[in-house]
Parts: structure tokens; sequence; C-alpha cells
């Protein structure tokens, strides 16, 4: 049986980056598969294009919409991925993005915040 992880943190603002970041593949990848790992690690999977490398730090800003539609519904506002950052960052965890034949994946690790 595995150990029962504890963070310590912001319930409210957690909830609202994990949101942030499902949304975000169920968007953009027409699914999320979450999982959680050892440690205080989280992982979303999508089927999407994910996002280049030399745009992961852009897209991690606010107000910076990748997708450049002017339509909201596809592109929404550009504060999703960066309030999702703040939060984790805010928590002592880092999030990490890459890009898989399978699809894109985001991993937050929040080993910090363990309490």
């Amino acid at each position: 049986m595995d150990t029962p992880v504890r963070i310590r943190g912001q319930v409210v603002a957690l909830r609202r980056a994990f949101m942030n970041l499902i949304d975000n593949a169920v968007r953009y990848g027409q699914c999320a598969r979450v999982t959680l790992g050892s440690a205080a690690m989280v992982e979303i999977r999508d089927q999407g294009p994910g996002i280049a490398p030399k745009d992961v730090e852009r897209a991690l800003a606010p107000f910076v919409r990748l997708e450049e539609s002017p339509n909201r519904d596809t592109g929404g506002t550009g504060l999703g991925l960066a309030i999702a950052n703040n939060v984790i960052q805010w928590h002592g965890g880092k999030i990490e993005v890459s890009q898989t034949p399978a699809g894109f994946v985001v991993r937050v690790d929040l080993t910090n915040a363990s309490a």
C-alpha cells in the first residue's frame, strides 16, 4: 500500500492550478490523463500538439496566448498556465512540460510542499 503524501498549502489555489492544467489538456489535447506519482508528483498527459520548446517560457507568462485566434472559445485569455505556474511555484514546486510521440505531458513536482 502506498504511503499518503500530504501537501501543505492553499487548497483553493492548488485546486485552481490543477483545474487550469486539466482544462488546457482537455481543450487543446482532447483528453486529460492524470497520474499521481510518488513523493508529491502529478503528471497530466493529453494527445494534443503541446507547446514548442522555444515557446514554453513565454506560455507560462500572463496574458500570452499561443493560439492566435481572436475567438476566446479556442484561445482563452492566456492566464491558465501562468496562474498554475505561479501557484505551484508559490508552494515551492515546479512545472515541467515535454512533448512525447503520444502527446503533451505536464509534470508538477510539489515535493517541497510536502508536510
